[in-house]
This record gives C-alpha cells, structure tokens and sequence, in this order.
C-alpha cells in the first residue's frame, strides 16, 4: 500500500506565486544582483516590503558530496532579511528546490539548493544585514545597537548583536605579515593574578593582530608558531614571554621596554631610600658598617692624626703616590699640586710611608683590618672595641682612630632608635611621598629637607644615585657608553644589595636591555592599547569573554 504524501505548503512549479497587492512599489523591479535570482512579485505592508523571487536554476549540487541531480523533490519558501528599501523594511521570499543526491554512496539523500550567494546556511540575514549589524555593534553596546538598527529598519535583538559579534571574534586572523610586533598582558577576570591575556600589536601599523586567551600557555605558542616571519618582538620583563619566545622562534631580536626598565629600577631603590631616612612601616635594625667602610674611616683618622705640617705632609705624600700610580711624571704631578719638582722627588723617591707617620700611626695601622673586623660584626663602642682588643692597643688609641666611625653611627642608631619608638606609640610622622623619591632617585636632587640632609651626610647614597642616573641616562640613549654590561658590573660594585639583585636580573636578560638601547622600538605602544581594552571591559561591566573582547579590539578600528 503507498504511503500518501501531503502536499501542504509545497509548490508544485516555479511559476505558480502568492498573489501581490497592487500598491506604490507594484512596477518595482527588485535587482538582486544575481542572475540566478528571478522577480515573481511585491507585496506591500505598512512600513515593509516583501520581494517574492525564484531561483532560476534546474539542478544543484550537493553539499556533501558535490554531485550534481536535476531530480526535483519539493519546493521551499525561504526568508531572509535584506537591507531597508526607501525606508522600508525588506523581505525575500526566495523559492528554493530540493533535490534527490543520485549519489548512492552519500549519506545525505535529499539536500537543498543553496543561496551561499546571498546568506549564510540557515541564516535569516543577508550577508549585507549581517554586516551592517557587526559595524554598529563594534562601536555600541548590544543594547544600544539593537535601538539604532531599529531605525534602519533592520530587526535585531541584544543577544542577536552578541552572537553576531562572537562569531567575528572566533578567531584571530590568520594572515599576519607583520615583522615587528610587540606583546603585552593584562588581567581578565575581575582581580589581578588570575587570569591574563595577551595582546599583540604591529609596531609599524599601530594595529592590534592579535588577542590570545593565555600568556604563558598553549594559544602564545601556536600564534608564535604560525608567525615565524616575526624579526623584532618588544615586551616587558615577564618571564612568561621570554620563556614561550626562545623556545618558539629563538632567532627573533627581543626588545625590553624602556619604560619598565626604568620603572622596575626606581621601585628597586625606593625601599632603600625609604630605610635611609627611616620610614617605614616596620621596626630597624641598627645599622653597622661593612669591613671596608670601616677600614676607610679608620684610616681616614689614622692620617688625620698629628699636627698640621705633619698632616699635610702625609696628604701630599699620598696624593702624589696615587698620581705616579696613575701614570704621572715628576714634573706633572709637582703642576698638579703646585709644588716643585725637587720637593716631590724627595718626597717620594725610595720612600714608603711608614717614614712619614708617627708611633701612634704606625701602631694603629698595624689593626686597621682587625678593627675594621670586630666593628662591623656589630661592636662600635670604644669600651667593647678595647675589650675585644685586649692589650694589643690601648683604649684611647682605639678611642682616637674609631671617633668618626663611631661618631657617624651613632647618630645613625639614635634615628633607627627613635623610629622603633615612634612605631611603639603609634605616632605618625610627616611621611616623603614615594613620586618624590623616585624624582630624586632620577634626577639625584630634591627639596625635600630629609632627602636633601641625606644626600649631604651619606657617602653611599652619592654612589647609588649616580649608578642609578647612569642607567636612566643609558637606557635613554643619553649617554656616549651603551654597553650594558659595564652598568652592571657599576652596579655590582655598589655593595647594595637590592642594586646588586636588580644588577644580576638584568645580566639574565642583557642581550634584550641592550636591544631597548640600540633599537627604537619600545612597549609604549602595547601599554595605550591595554589601556583601552580595559576601557571597552569596563563598558561592558568586566563580563565580555574572549570572543567579544577580540571582536571589539581587532575589528573595531
């Protein structure tokens, strides 16, 4: 017995069309475009147009196989909206065929004609109504968007804007040329330290190419991976792009953004500042001097002993030593002192300086290195000093040769010692604000009284501000001397530990600080650009997903 087949809503011919109302657009000839597209009639409402069209084809292909069939099964009506006419909202009405696959091996036995001409498979837009709803809804939100196409008489709503656009964001796109680019992250979520993504921006262009879900993950590297044409990458100091960057493609110049080399330097020594003039939130120590500073000092009054001849004497003596050492002849270093040339040949000639010291200098000198030993173990009186010393040097020989050793720390102790207490009672202090630090750390000069009464009273801190000035001016391009690795060697030289760290973090990494210098380019790009991706998260109330965020940034320029 066969099975009866309903008709109901299938047409049985191309030419049999709904009936059209005869009003202002019944002459209208609708032009698609395609000329596979045949007019059969209008229908006017209120406010909206209906095109009825037919597609004029007598066979398709088949979507899954591509085998081609003239054998008709059925009819179809499919709707798709089209941009406003005259201020009228458009609808196609299009005909569509489907056909038997005479393919016996596909799966699909009966398929329809296409219309990827004009939509997309199953879509209810043209391509053109898609695309006026993308552009609108890059620069709006969605709500927004749905209220403007309204006015162009294009229906959408606010999850239809969405969807539109995360499927733009999908990907990244594929055909990146670009040979210079630089790479940043920023946070994605609502709190720092959970979850970053990256973005990647072409340094000659200004043009974000690429937003990755990850930092240190799969999606860098399969960017990095597609991208080998890349020849200069700027990025900070991040070790998560380092690491993905010399595994993937470790022949590309890495360039180390200037701005935080010179951020991370000054947030190094705004600590140790803040210790040198006492302020901070947590109890001091007492400060002791290291050996060779003490041996300095000590030594310092040890020449300073005795009358005034004999002093200068000593002085010249010295000095004149030190400038033969230098290379100096006889004759320049007497014109560099103002004295005659006899007088500093027999000063100097076959004489060592133990003929220009007295028995107390000469006994002193002898526990210069054992002095300078005991002291900065953390003994600085005289009373423990002579104790510690036992009969080798009298107490008031250690008393003369330790006065301005002792001198300067105690002074520094009784800061240090009134600090702790100021921290016991709660009482607040007039505070220096870190900007202004970190000016004086750059510039070495300030107005404030406490940084202005340190630069004068602490040797140390003349050194650490020229060490730090030199690699400001150095990173800038500011100075004659561009080899990175003499900075750090300065740097280890100072004896500051947190100098001397942020010294052995920036050898790790030299060849790209040395690029910062030598090449141009920098991450000040990258930082404007993650700058106004936070800009559209915050449009959006931080709940925009990979998708939309990538749609929003790269395609909306």
């Amino acid at each position: 017995m066969q099975q009866a087949i309903s008709t109901t809503y299938k047409y049985t011919s191309k030419k049999e069309n709904p009936p059209t109302n005869r009003g202002l657009f019944h002459d209208f000839r609708f032009s698609p475009g395609y000329d596979n597209l045949q007019q059969d009639g209008i229908s006017e409402a209120v406010g909206s147009l209906t095109v009825f069209l037919h597609t004029a084809g007598k066979g398709a292909s088949c979507p899954y196989c591509g085998h081609f069939s003239h054998r008709l099964h059925s009819y179809y009506s499919r709707h798709i909206q089209d941009l406003e006419v005259y201020g009228h909202t458009l609808e196609l009405v299009i005909k569509v065929g489907k056909y038997y696959c005479e393919n016996v091996s596909c799966p699909r036995k009966i398929f329809c004609e296409p219309l990827s001409f004009l939509a997309r498979r199953y879509g209810r837009r043209s391509y053109l109504v898609e695309e006026r709803i993308r552009s609108i809804s890059l620069e709006l939100t969605s709500r927004k968007a749905s209220s403007l196409l309204q006015l162009f008489h294009i229906t959408a709503s606010s999850s239809s804007c969405l969807r539109i656009l995360q499927q733009c964001g999908q990907h990244n796109p594929m055909h990146n040329k670009s040979i210079y680019v630089g790479i940043d992250d920023f946070a994605y979520k609502y709190k720092k330290g959970k979850d970053y993504m990256s973005v990647v921006v072409d340094q000659m262009t200004h043009m974000p190419i690429a937003l990755l879900e990850d930092r240190n993950g799969e999606a860098l590297d399969n960017w990095l991976t597609r991208n080998p044409q890349i020849q200069y990458i700027t990025r900070d100091r991040g070790r998560c792009f380092t690491e993905a960057i010399n595994r993937i493609i470790p022949g590309v110049t890495q360039i180390c953004d200037r701005f935080h080399l010179t951020k991370n330097m000054t947030d190094t020594m705004i600590p140790e500042i803040e210790k040198m003039i006492r302020q901070t939130k947590q109890k001091l120590k007492y400060e002791y001097p290291d050996r060779d500073t003490a041996s300095s000092l000590i030594l310092q009054d040890i020449f300073n002993m005795g009358d005034v001849r004999h002093r200068e004497k000593l002085k010249i003596y010295r000095e004149s030593l030190n400038l033969k050492m230098q290379g100096m002849t006889i004759e320049q270093t007497a014109a560099h002192l103002g004295k005659k040339s006899r007088y500093i040949y027999k000063l100097i000639h076959n004489r060592r300086i133990g003929a220009y010291l007295n028995e107390q200098q000469k006994t002193a000198l002898k526990y210069v290195s054992e002095l300078a030993t005991i002291i900065s173990a953390g003994c600085i009186t005289r009373k423990i000093l002579a104790q510690k010393m036992g009969s080798k040097i009298s107490g008031a020989l250690i008393g003369r040769i330790t006065s301005s050793l002792r001198k300067m720390y105690q002074q520094k102790r009784k800061e240090v010692k009134e600090h702790n207490e100021s921290i016991e009672n709660g009482s607040k202090t007039q505070r220096v604000s870190q900007n202004q630090i970190r000016k004086y750390i750059l510039k070495g000069e300030s107005d404030n009284p406490k940084l202005a009464e340190l630069y004068k009273s602490s040797p140390q801190i003349k050194e650490l501000l020229s060490v730090c000035q030199n690699f400001r001016d150095m990173i800038n391009g500011n100075t004659y001397d561009k080899d990175i690795r003499k900075w750090i060697e300065k740097a280890k030289a100072t004896r500051n530990m947190a100098l001397t760290n942020f010294a052995y973090g920036i050898e790790k990494d030299w060849e790209a600080v040395q690029a910062a210098i030598d090449i141009p380019f920098s991450n000040g790009l990258l930082e404007g650009t993650v700058n106004k991706i936070k800009a559209v998260k915050r449009q959006m109330y931080n709940r925009a997903g990979s998708k939309l965020l990538r749609a929003k940034i790269l395609y909306s320029q």
